[in-house]
């Protein structure tokens, strides 16, 4: 059962952090739109 709750909260984990990565570079990508002249 451990391994099952440490499996889950590890996926959660990463599904975090690639949805924080991926608006981080949303934002990256809207400043540098708006930087070009």
């Amino acid at each position: 059962v451990a391994e099952c709750q440490s499996l889950d909260s590890r996926d959660y984990l990463d599904s975090d952090i690639n949805v924080t990565v991926y608006e981080l570079k949303l934002l990256y990508d809207a400043y540098n739109w708006i930087q070009t002249p």
